[in-house]
């Protein structure tokens, strides 16, 4: 118990000066707004669809990269036998073929995957999208009078759904709540982040690897 008072203290500390202020994140612009429609709900499938096979492009292009790097390496330790022009084939391989390898090694990759992705960071759901998809948690919790413990499970008016909520998901909530000055129901909401830290779930880790990568290099949150 002492234990997750202490990682609920922590957290929220961290929410309460992680984040910019709720005027901030209010800034008005002409992008849709994605969870205001079913149709554009469908767009984001799809295009989460797309990114998902774009990185597995990228794998591709990285996976071609270290089979040719572990050929050159096989070869090299080819050449290392007795020889009688072993003192040539040694000075020319490291004169010349380690000057390829290094070009070769720092040609950047992906280009075509990297390019795409920024291609599409203007017509990523941005935090306004956030915002609205937000609120309507925060709609449905207090029309049906549901436990935020209750949506992070799937467990919507009795019937479980086979989908849940992840930490990261309940301390952004809570982190919104905050900003809105509804500390009660931020506190339950970290609560449940807590215990649905507490759950095994393989995807965790990638959730809040997401969060991170996309605070430094998209500036999630703190536009």
């Amino acid at each position: 118990m002492a234990k997750r008072m202490l990682i609920y203290r922590l957290l929220l500390v961290g929410i309460l000066s992680g984040r910019l202020s709720y005027s901030q994140v209010l800034e008005v612009n002409s992008q849709q707004r994605y969870s205001r429609s079913v149709v554009n709900m469908d767009d984001l499938l799809k295009m989460e669809d797309d990114l998902v096979s774009n990185l597995e492009n990228y794998t591709d292009v990285l996976i071609q990269k270290a089979k040719i790097i572990r050929w050159g390496i096989h070869q090299m330790k080819e050449m290392q036998g007795d020889s009688p022009y072993i003192n040539y084939s040694l000075i020319r391989h490291m004169h010349a073929d380690w000057l390829m390898w290094l070009e070769y090694l720092e040609k950047p990759l992906g280009l075509e995957q990297l390019g795409y992705l920024q291609s599409l960071n203007a017509i990523m759901p941005q935090v306004d999208d956030f915002m609205d998809a937000a609120d309507g948690v925060i709609r449905m919790q207090g029309t049906y009078q549901l436990l935020a413990s209750d949506i992070a499970n799937g467990l919507l008016d009795g019937m479980k759904y086979n989908s849940s909520l992840v930490a990261i998901d309940c301390q952004e909530l809570g982190r919104d709540l905050i900003n809105q000055h509804y500390l009660a129901t931020a506190e339950k909401w970290i609560l449940a982040g807590i215990e649905a830290y507490d759950r095994t779930n393989p995807q965790l880790e990638m959730q809040l690897q997401g969060v991170q990568i996309g605070r430094i290099f998209f500036g999630y949150w703190d536009k």
